[in-house]
């Protein structure tokens, strides 16, 4: 893999991480409802916001590990990039 491969790679994963998380209560919301359907269309509403708070932690921590791993892959890059060539 080369080194403008993966910048690009970096960069995309960087990007989804960062979709992932602006759009996490989006995301949660959905995911609850779906939840919410699959046991028939009606649950408490205390369940349903524990499947809600929960969802968006998902989303937004699986955003926050995609942004450090594109971020920190950018930095290495940028920083070790001419090491990367020679391999």
């Amino acid at each position: 893999m080369r080194k403008k491969q993966a910048y690009i790679i970096f960069l995309i994963v960087l990007i989804v991480g960062f979709v992932l998380t602006l759009n996490s209560i989006w995301l949660g919301q959905e995911h609850a409802n779906s939840i919410v359907q699959q046991q028939g269309g009606s649950i408490d509403t205390n369940t349903y916001v524990v499947y809600l708070q929960e969802s968006i932690r998902i989303f937004n921590g699986l955003g926050i590990i995609l942004i450090l791993i594109g971020g920190l892959g950018e930095v290495l890059l940028f920083t070790r990039g001419d090491k990367f060539d020679k391999q």
